[in-house]
Parts: C-alpha cells; sequence; structure tokens
C-alpha cells in the first residue's frame, strides 16, 4: 500500500472515507465534489460537465493554510462559475500529468513537473489528465505579500526549492494527526519560508515582468517607513523576501534608484512640514525626517530645490494656506 492507498481497478467508485484529527482523505466520483477538492472555503459556484471514474483526495489544515495533495485516477473535466475566497493565493503543483484551469479570459495549464503560484481568480471551468498527481495550497495573501493581485508565477519542481518544498508538504501530511498546536504553526511557518525561498528564485531567475511589481511594492513599503532610522534597501529586499541585488536591479529599470526615492520622499515631507508652518524648528524637523543633523538637511535641500529650507519657508508663508505639491515651491 503507497501513499495514495490500494490500486483500484479503472473507474471503480472509491466512495467516501475519513480520519479523525485535522487530516480527511476523501474519494470523489462526481465533479461537484471535485470542484470542491480544490475551492475549499471559497465562494460560490454552479457545475455542468462530467467526471470519468475517480479523483482521491488528501486535504490537511495547517493554521491558516489548506493543503491539499490528489490524485486523478481518469480524465476529469467540468464546466463550471467560481467565485474564489477574496485575496486568497493559490499554489498548483503538478508532479505528475496536466492541469488546466479555464478562467474568463484565457485557459491556463500546468504541465509535469511545474507550478503556478497567483491570486484566486474566477474560473470557468477545469480538465485533468489521467493519473494526473498534484498539491494544491490555499493562503491567505498576508502569506506572501511580494505577490501583487495581477502577478503569476510559473517554474519547474525540478528546482531545488521546490522540491524542499515538496518533501516537507509530504512529511507534513503524514505527521498533521499527531502534531501539537506548536508543531502545526512550526510546520505551516516552514512552508511559507519555503514558498518565500521558491518565490525568490524565480524572482531571481527570468522573470523580468515581476520588476515593476517589485518596485511598487518597495516604494509602498518605504512610503510607509519613511520616519524609520532602519528603512534602508536591505530592510526593503527583507520585506519583500527577495535580494538586494534583485531590489538594485528592479529599481535601476526606473533610473531612480531605491535610497535615491527614498531621499526624496523623505525632502517631500520636510517640504510640507515648512509650508504648513509646524513649529518645528529646522533641526527638529531634520531629525523627524532622518537628515543627520540641520546642516545635512540644508545641504540636500538645496541640492534638490536650488533654494534653503528658510528661502523656501518664507516664500511659502504668502500662500501656507493654499500651496500644494503642485504649486512649484
Amino acid at each position: 500500500m503507497g501513499a495514495w492507498g490500494r490500486r483500484v481497478p479503472e473507474c471503480q467508485p472509491l466512495g467516501f472515507a475519513c480520519q479523525t484529527g485535522s487530516r480527511q482523505r476523501r474519494h470523489f466520483t462526481s465533479p461537484q465534489q471535485i470542484a470542491q477538492m480544490f475551492i475549499a472555503n471559497s465562494g460560490s459556484q454552479k457545475l455542468q460537465g462530467e467526471a470519468e471514474c475517480t479523483v482521491e483526495s488528501s486535504t490537511i489544515q495547517l493554521q491558516d493554510l489548506t493543503i491539499t495533495r490528489m490524485r486523478a485516477r481518469s480524465r476529469q473535466r467540468s464546466r463550471m462559475v467560481i467565485t474564489g475566497k477574496n485575496g486568497e493565493l493559490r499554489l498548483y503543483a503538478v508532479h505528475h500529468g496536466s492541469w488546466a484551469l479555464a478562467g474568463v479570459r484565457e485557459e491556463t495549464s500546468i504541465g509535469h513537473r511545474r507550478f503556478l503560484l497567483r491570486r484566486s481568480i474566477p474560473l470557468t471551468g477545469f480538465e485533468i489528465a489521467p493519473e494526473t498527481t498534484a498539491h494544491v495550497i490555499g493562503m491567505p495573501a498576508e502569506a506572501l505579500p511580494s505577490l501583487l493581485d495581477d502577478a503569476e508565477l510559473t517554474g519547474s519542481l525540478t528546482l531545488p526549492e521546490a522540491r524542499l518544498l515538496l518533501s516537507h508538504l509530504a512529511l507534513t501530511h503524514e505527521l498533521r494527526p499527531s502534531l501539537s498546536n506548536s508543531g502545526a504553526q512550526a510546520a505551516r511557518d516552514a512552508v511559507v519560508e519555503l514558498l518565500h525561498g521558491l518565490l525568490h528564485k524565480v524572482a531571481n531567475g527570468n522573470d523580468a515582468n515581476r520588476l515593476p511589481s517589485l518596485v511598487q511594492l518597495a516604494r509602498r513599503h518605504a512610503d510607509e517607513h519613511l520616519q524609520d532610522p532602519d528603512l534602508s534597501p536591505a530592510a526593503m529586499a527583507r520585506e519583500l523576501h527577495i535580494s538586494v541585488r534583485s531590489l538594485h536591479r528592479a529599481f535601476a529599470a526606473t533610473g531612480e534608484s531605491a535610497m535615491a526615492y527614498v531621499r526624496r520622499r523623505r525632502l517631500e515631507g520636510v517640504r510640507r512640514d515648512l509650508a504648513l508652518g509646524s513649529g518645528r524648528s529646522l533641526a527638529k524637523v531634520a531629525v523627524r525626517w532622518q537628515f543627520t543633523d540641520s546642516s545635512h538637511l540644508n545641504r540636500t535641500f538645496v541640492r534638490h530645490y536650488g533654494l534653503t529650507p528658510a528661502q523656501f519657508t518664507g516664500a511659502a508663508k504668502p500662500c501656507a494656506a493654499g500651496c500644494d505639491e503642485t504649486s512649484g515651491l
């Protein structure tokens, strides 16, 4: 008996079986059950289609992660409308065979030893090739903050990072019923970290389309931490789970380095404080926006705007109530 249980004749229904604990073993004989298997905890669905023979599935829950492994003994296909759980991320890892997902605009096929990572989107159907085996992981978007709404990553399961992830998933499936709460949390965190490693690997490969997305995320993080003294390229890269080299490569395409962006945004903050007459001294404004001292701020301000903070403040006073970012001051 292997990991999937006893071998059965083609087209023989397997029925339904459930084990105790958080681990379930399920055997499906209809497209409705198949659909429910990989859209667990998602929205509404309407089905029409056919399922030939049987799909076998085992699902475990690791805190906020839902991990399903499945095996289709023969071809499965169905037409449906599925609205996935808002913001959820999905990883489809096909060990053998193929799995086609039909979306509203296009169809995505995941082939032998390939994976697909993307946001959950509405589907209009699916088709699973005979003897397909796969893992599906559902997770909240917060688990992988460096994946934007429109991002989609594909790659090979032969990558060392992917093989390590799959080995961990197999062992977790085996041990889940006996794991304590703290053990389940540790196993969950390990899955997420291994996914980060796989994402990092693909992002550092030939996926140039992700560079604009990385810049957007890095800028968003910088804007939220402009007054943080620890804000740096290393901190930004760490937040996005990428290398500093990848961060610099992404910003290079914009013509402005990561720290040049941070300096420009901090100077804009200084300019707003001066224009609004916050009452802070120049030294306090410098500290607030992470300049070494007032002299450092003065030099940087002149270099960027062509006038000193004092000159800017004098020019801004007549229109303090009406100046904005487009005033030219």
